[in-house]
């Protein structure tokens, strides 16, 4: 109920389109950034202008991510998808807020 009321405000006042249980892009699109082993596993152009490409439908957003992740993880040779899940798995919890200060910094003028 509480959840309920703070989206509802919210959305009343502007400060959110959408509510808060539910995003401008699927909950997938996260998992997807995760699986590029270009990036890392880290956020990426690529797979950022996902939902842009489907027009930001909800929907097809969802279903091209599910099957960007399946192509990705069926076409990968395991002992590479075992070493880049290592590696990201390393570098994700080596730091406990995931790089934040660096990028808070980055292009700020000393």
């Amino acid at each position: 109920m509480l959840l309920f009321l703070v989206s509802f405000t919210l959305q009343s006042l502007k400060i959110t389109e959408f509510p808060l249980w539910k995003g401008s892009e699927p909950k997938i699109t996260n998992i997807l950034k995760g699986t590029n082993i270009e990036s890392g596993g880290r956020w990426n152009e690529e797979d950022a202008s996902v939902p842009e490409k489907y027009n930001y439908d909800y929907e097809k957003v969802k279903e091209a991510s599910a099957q960007i992740i399946k192509d990705r993880l069926t076409t990968t040779p395991p002992i590479e998808l075992v070493k880049f899940y290592i590696k990201k798995f390393a570098l994700q919890w080596n730091e406990g807020d995931f790089g934040g200060i660096y990028w808070t910094k980055l292009d700020v003028p000393e």
